[in-house]
């Protein structure tokens, strides 16, 4: 059956949990391997080469379905399963994430790929669109004009008041935030 070529410098891993289903490249391809079986009652076989998977794009990147005879449909973003595979940091539930150092989504290659939090992730996201200011749980009131304080407890989010100088919406968020360490 016909072998997929690699890329100059790719390698491939086998999918944990999907080893002889699908493996994954640090260049950001995923493939489905080939494969063969026999169906129907007159025992014809069928081939399937390896073939590479179409990504799909929504707002969090480019994804692929993978699935297998037993399984359901899952839907993985191709950042992540490189990162998981070829990466040199550990991911810690949804408060870690994979981001794209250039800022391009399908650019899944391992060495454009690197971890942060969500919280900075939100606040750099913020800072470009204008809505924040350079502290956490600080961002500009424009109906206002005056500088507001948040800050996220236990996924929910807790208003701590309006201010006229930034540096006092930090001192609230700072103080609040204190109040939380300390239990």
């Amino acid at each position: 059956m016909n072998k997929i070529k690699s890329l100059p410098g790719e390698e491939w891993k086998e999918l944990p949990g999907y080893e002889d289903y699908y493996e994954v490249s640090n260049m950001g391809r995923v493939k489905s391997l080939a494969k063969s079986w026999v169906t129907g009652r007159f025992s014809h076989t069928i081939k399937k080469p390896e073939t590479i998977i179409k990504e799909g794009y929504d707002t969090r990147g480019y994804r692929v379905f993978i699935a297998k005879a037993d399984k359901i449909h899952k839907q993985y973003s191709i950042h992540d399963l490189v990162y998981d595979l070829f990466g040199n940091g550990e991911r810690n539930g949804r408060f870690i994430v994979v981001c794209h150092k250039n800022g391009i989504k399908s650019d899944n290659k391992i060495n454009n790929l690197y971890l942060d939090t969500i919280r900075n992730v939100v606040c750099i996201s913020m800072k470009k669109n204008g809505k924040s200011s350079k502290y956490s749980g600080v961002t500009w009131n424009k109906g206002r004009k005056k500088w507001q304080s948040n800050i996220r407890v236990n996924g929910k989010s807790e208003y701590l008041g309006i201010f006229k100088e930034e540096i006092d919406a930090l001192n609230a968020y700072q103080k609040r935030l204190a109040e939380i360490q300390r239990g």
